[in-house]
């Protein structure tokens, strides 16, 4: 008797793994964590201490209250910025720490 073959194509495989993977929160922590430099800057990534997100609320603890400040002020722009350049509504809110 023959063994049942499980076969499937290499990018069929490929786009399970990825599907499955976005909806994995460190992988997208992961991912805004990659990109936070280009959306807020050097400075202000700088003193970026931790990201993490959670049920769409990305929470950034930060090392300087006059740089969490100016991101608070800013917050609605980077949201718009973080979901775009990923592709997908990842990020609802943010709350600065």
């Amino acid at each position: 008797m023959k063994k049942p073959q499980n076969h499937m194509l290499l990018k069929d495989v490929i786009k399970l793994f990825f599907r499955e993977q976005k909806n994995n929160t460190q992988f997208n922590e992961m991912r805004i964590t990659k990109i936070w430099v280009d959306i807020v800057g050097q400075h202000f990534a700088n003193h970026t201490v931790s990201i993490s997100l959670k049920y769409k609320t990305l929470f950034v603890r930060m090392d300087s209250a006059g740089a969490k400040y100016d991101l608070f002020m800013g917050r609605n722009l980077i949201i718009r910025q973080i979901n775009r350049t990923l592709g997908e509504n990842l990020v609802e809110r943010i709350m600065f720490q």
